[in-house]
């Protein structure tokens, strides 16, 4: 462990900027006001989180500790800093969180990663993939060939998740589902399982829809088609520093979902 005692504590978020795991992370902490460095990882190579033994993303160290898996970042974040719960103030609050987390992840996050991969167009497959592979090479830099590739890339990681490999419904169709499931579970709000803090799952949820609207990737944006799901981002943000996400605001072409109707006649 470093002798330096503000080392000893210094919080490390190593992420991919186009992983929803990673998304959720760096919400949790920003949610909490903790100050934290982020250091973008190589989709072509994890040496920088060789610590790990692992290839998974995002990590979290902090000193000498480090977890993977954003769940149990959760519960480590919790332990950590209790304050700014996300997980409840009482124990069947907590065990609601934990449901909808999995809910998040299983089904929300499940669906995006298969409109990473998928696309209606063909055209605008390749272009969501150059788009992405634009945010990557800002923070690691990639040859030309690989940006211009990355489209397939993607594609193939995508396709190798056994749950979006066994999808049957059209995008839209799981888009529209999704949403109608999760607002089940909004209720009467103002948060999820209709509490009235912001938890994992809500912070979880939020940049899972942010992201791709405002960096202006080419699907349909079924979320920005229910007042209550926009609503709930309003408040979600009114609790997060302006930008949340893992991408500068340099890359973010749409405005804040809700604050026009359409851009360019494509939502």
């Amino acid at each position: 462990m470093p002798d330096d005692p503000v080392k000893s504590n210094e919080i490390l978020l190593y992420v991919d900027a186009t992983d929803p795991y990673s998304a959720k992370v760096n919400c949790w902490l920003d949610y909490k006001g903790l100050e934290f460095s982020i250091i973008h990882v190589s989709p072509l190579s994890r040496r920088q989180i060789g610590f790990t033994a692992q290839s998974t993303l995002p990590v979290l160290r902090i000193g000498d500790e480090w977890r993977v898996d954003s769940t149990q970042i959760g519960l480590w974040l919790e332990e950590r800093f209790p304050d700014r719960p996300l997980l409840g103030r009482t124990r069947t609050q907590r065990e609601i969180i934990l449901q909808l987390n999995q809910w998040v992840d299983t089904r929300l996050v499940t669906a995006l990663l298969e409109r990473y991969g998928r696309n209606e167009s063909f055209f605008d497959k390749v272009r969501n993939g150059w788009r992405l592979s634009a945010v990557l090479n800002r923070a690691r830099s990639f040859s030309p060939l690989v940006r211009m590739i990355w489209p397939i890339i993607l594609h193939r990681r995508v396709n190798n998740n056994a749950s979006v490999a066994a999808a049957q419904q059209t995008l839209q169709e799981t888009d529209l589902q999704v949403c109608r499931e999760w607002l089940e579970r909004l209720g009467q709000g103002p948060f999820l399982g209709e509490l009235s803090e912001p938890s994992l799952a809500d912070l979880g949820t939020f940049p899972q829809w942010l992201l791709p609207y405002r960096l202006g990737l080419h699907w349909h944006h079924t979320f920005l088609e229910f007042p209550a799901i926009l609503n709930w981002m309003q408040r979600v943000q009114a609790t997060l520093p302006a930008n949340p996400l893992l991408v500068s605001e340099d890359f973010l072409v749409r405005p804040f979902p809700g604050e026009e109707k359409s851009v360019n006649g494509k939502r």
